[in-house]
C-alpha cells in the first residue's frame, strides 16, 4: 500500500493513521523518509507493541491509545494525510 500512497504525499506532511494496529504501513513510509507519522490505535496492548517494536529504529513515530472520535490532542487542522486501516 506504501507504494501507492507515498505518490500522493510528500515527506513533511503529517500523516494520521487511524486504527493502526500492527500494520507495517505507517513502518514502510518512515523508511521512505515520511516521518511525520502519528499512529492511533483503541488497543492499549498494539501501543504497547507497536511502540516497542519501532522505538529503536523510528524514533520520530508515534503511537497513541485513542479513540478515533475523540482525537484530543491532535491538531486535525494541520495533518495533510489520514488513513484508515479498517477501510483500506
Amino acid at each position: 500500500m506504501s507504494d501507492v500512497i507515498h505518490r500522493y504525499i510528500k515527506p513533511q506532511d503529517t500523516l494520521l493513521m487511524v486504527g493502526c494496529g500492527n500494520s507495517r504501513l505507517s513502518e514502510d513510509l518512515y523508511d521512505l523518509s515520511y516521518h511525520n507519522i502519528k499512529n492511533i490505535d483503541i488497543s492499549d496492548q498494539v501501543i504497547r507493541h507497536m511502540t516497542e517494536r519501532n522505538e529503536s529504529r523510528r524514533p520520530d513515530m508515534m503511537f497513541t491509545k485513542m479513540d478515533a472520535t475523540q482525537v484530543d490532542g491532535i491538531e486535525t487542522a494541520a495533518l495533510n494525510c489520514s488513513h484508515c486501516s479498517a477501510c483500506a
